[in-house]
């Protein structure tokens, strides 16, 4: 294991700054925290990934399972340049209850036809050194979807001249500020946030207990959590 691991590295910079001047702090640091940490930081690892992709599959599971509002729209694919045969129907679309989450099917979406599942497709997780980075990758939509008044209970479908991304239409349907706000980001995990923690701690209580059964060094060695939210 090496001091260069990302995750244990600024952990190590810190406990070797605080005990600077100190022989016996040095003694303890280097002999007994420091191994522990290298010891732990595979379970770390594992822990980080962990929460990651519960996250992203606890998300994805609130998009596959939006409620329906039962009211189902014909959509027709729109030939600008025909002359005739402009409008050709291509399937249903059943839109999600106004105020829940956005419907987005796990299995069996067209990416061409809404709905497509790219919103629930763009979620997606990376763990960088001690940080879970969870968001909604930028992947475009090939068609751009409208509705007409004139035309009730029809929606219509052409390409798309300005592809709209994931990222930043997942980003507006969860915002709070967005008239017709669709939560099932920010709100599914700080539903998970508690419950996260927790396991996260018990799981490297264990794993500390397995490494040493010093009492003291056990209560040395603490785990902080920080959300951020960008």
């Amino acid at each position: 294991m090496s001091e260069k691991d990302p995750v244990i590295a600024e952990e190590i910079i810190n406990i070797r700054r605080v005990v600077k001047g100190s022989k016996l702090g040095k003694h303890i640091s280097e002999n007994i925290l420091i191994p522990i940490l290298q010891q732990l930081d595979p379970l770390i690892d594992q822990m980080l990934d962990w929460i990651g992709w519960y996250l992203r599959e606890e998300i994805k599971h609130v998009l596959a399972t939006a409620k329906p509002s039962g009211f189902v729209y014909t959509v027709y694919a729109v030939n600008e340049s025909a002359t005739y045969g402009k409008y050709t129907e291509i399937g249903k679309y059943e839109s999600s209850q106004r105020g829940g989450p956005p419907m987005s099917p796990d299995v069996g979406g067209d990416p061409d036809v809404p709905q497509s599942g790219n919103l629930l497709r763009s979620i997606n997780y990376v763990v960088s050194g001690n940080k879970v980075i969870l968001g909604i990758e930028p992947n475009d939509t090939s068609y751009h979807l409208w509705y007409n008044p004139a035309w009730p209970g029809k929606l219509f479908v052409s390409e798309d001249t300005e592809p709209r991304s994931s990222s930043v239409y997942g980003a507006i349907l969860d915002s709070p500020e967005y008239e017709h706000q669709r939560p099932y980001f920010t709100s599914t995990i700080q539903q998970m946030k508690g419950k996260l923690k927790k396991q996260f701690r018990e799981e490297f209580r264990k794993g500390v207990q397995k490494i040493t059964g010093r009492p003291t060094v056990r209560r040395a060695i603490e785990i902080h959590f920080r959300w951020i939210e960008d």
